[in-house]
């Protein structure tokens, strides 16, 4: 299989998958085939298996419908997966500088192109990369950039309406997508192509949030898909909060995992801080993380985890992001 391949060279194998789970559509059938896109799977991505869901949101996405992903495991591949199969780029919307680190060295690492234009990138590296989306066929196929660069960057918006106007500009994919729920669309002008088709992907959010991130990112009649909430290899486990929230982390934390680190998920950015402060005074080395922090704060407590300067991360439970743990906890 050639993944630089426009998509109608592909497959030479057709099959009917019926979608499963979405209730925007009941009864949708997607024609693609499904051996082909497992052997990407496996060879691409060195998975074995799709999730529930998975596969379905897949096919919606390859035919150019709006997609909606909600739930834990598994929202990434939905659209990196379909980027591989088109001779053009994806352009990836997330908050975190972090996890757009996280997903780019990933993604290096399976030989996928992926390159970003947000965080400390210098002007050449920028250059470099505004060049090579100027090719005629771009070898990057995916391009991750944070809601404030689409916002103010001029010269991005002239890089993404030239690949519009060749043809070159697959899709959006809104990630994190409570993000514009949360504070209102921050990134209006990726709107300017309404003609393009979206994938949001959102954790795990009441239905009135799913129904006002519908409404933010103006996705008519999208389909919905959801993925499982839970991860087999992790355990779970609920305690009674007391009072004493900060001591009552910082004693399980030094008698279950004295020398591992961790994640502490809490509900509110200050949560965060005030309980960063506290795990510090008991002796814990501990960096908060989230939203309301600028993006070279978040990238400094990025280096410090993984310089292992940071034990304990404290983050929203929404600003979730992808790094190597032992252990984590909610504070609810």
């Amino acid at each position: 299989l050639n993944i630089d391949e426009p998509l109608t060279n592909i497959h030479d194998k057709r099959a009917v998958i019926k979608m499963a789970g979405n209730p925007a559509d009941q009864g949708r059938d997607f024609d693609r085939s499904p051996e082909n896109l497992k052997a990407i799977l496996r060879e691409t991505f060195r998975l074995e298996e799709f999730r529930d869901n998975q596969l379905e949101a897949i096919n919606a996405s390859i035919l150019g419908e709006d997609v909606f992903v909600v739930g834990g495991a598994g929202k990434s591949l939905c659209y990196q997966l379909p980027a591989c199969l088109f001779a053009g780029v994806t352009v990836v919307i997330s908050p975190s500088i972090s996890l757009i680190q996280d997903q780019i060295q990933e993604l290096t690492e399976l030989g996928i192109v992926a390159r970003t234009l947000s965080g400390d990138i210098g002007p050449s590296a920028a250059d470099s990369i505004y060049e090579q989306l100027s090719e005629e066929r771009p070898k990057i196929k995916l391009l991750y950039v944070t809601p404030e660069k689409v916002s103010m960057s001029r010269p991005l918006i002239n890089a993404l309406e030239s690949l519009r106007d060749r043809k070159l500009l697959i899709r959006f994919v809104i990630d994190e997508a409570f993000y514009p729920s949360k504070r209102g669309n921050p990134c209006p002008h990726f709107r300017d192509f309404s003609e393009l088709p979206i994938i949001a992907l959102s954790g795990p959010v009441a239905p009135p949030i799913q129904e006002d991130i519908l409404k933010q990112l103006q996705m008519n009649d999208p389909q919905v898909f959801t993925m499982t909430f839970f991860k087999t290899n992790l355990k779970y486990a609920v305690r009674t909060k007391t009072q004493d929230v900060a001591n009552d982390c910082h004693t399980w934390i030094k008698k279950h995992y004295r020398h591992d680190s961790g994640i502490v998920y809490c509900w509110r950015q200050d949560d965060c801080d005030s309980m960063a402060k506290s795990l510090e005074r008991a002796g814990l080395k501990a960096c908060s993380y989230h939203a309301g922090m600028t993006d070279e704060d978040r990238e400094s407590v990025q280096n410090k985890w993984n310089e292992n300067e940071c034990q304990v991360a404290l983050f929203t439970f929404l600003l979730q992001k992808a790094m190597r743990m032992v252990w984590c906890m909610r504070v609810a």
